[in-house]
């Protein structure tokens, strides 16, 4: 969604107003700089879609329809290697909440 906007301004075209994404010309320009908005991607494993959301600090994947293929939560901050699943702990339920809406938001259908 972020790579049209980014290659136009890149080559000096005008961005259309009526894309979603923006270019990231500016954390190219600088890595340090200031960014508030998540990174998404979705992937393929073993036939079944994984839908994530990144934030500055946390990671979340749902896997299948809605996370009935189980979900992850990481804390990239602690734990950059993601060796620790935090998504069945009752203490993050907020931040799976707050995420989740996120990632359903970005795919309303999956």
């Amino acid at each position: 969604m972020d790579i049209y906007p980014t290659l136009a301004e890149l080559a000096g075209l005008e961005v259309p107003a009526e894309l979603e994404g923006v270019s990231l010309l500016p954390l190219l320009k600088n890595p340090n700089a200031q960014w508030d908005r998540p990174a998404f991607t979705q992937v393929f494993f073993s036939e079944i879609a994984g839908y994530s959301v990144r934030t500055d600090r946390w990671r979340y994947v749902e896997w299948g329809n809605r996370g009935d293929q189980g979900m992850e939560l990481y804390d990239q901050e602690s734990d950059p290697k993601e060796l620790n699943n935090l998504a069945g702990s009752t203490e993050h339920l907020d931040r799976i909440y707050t995420l989740r809406q996120l990632v359903h938001k970005n795919w309303p259908l999956n």
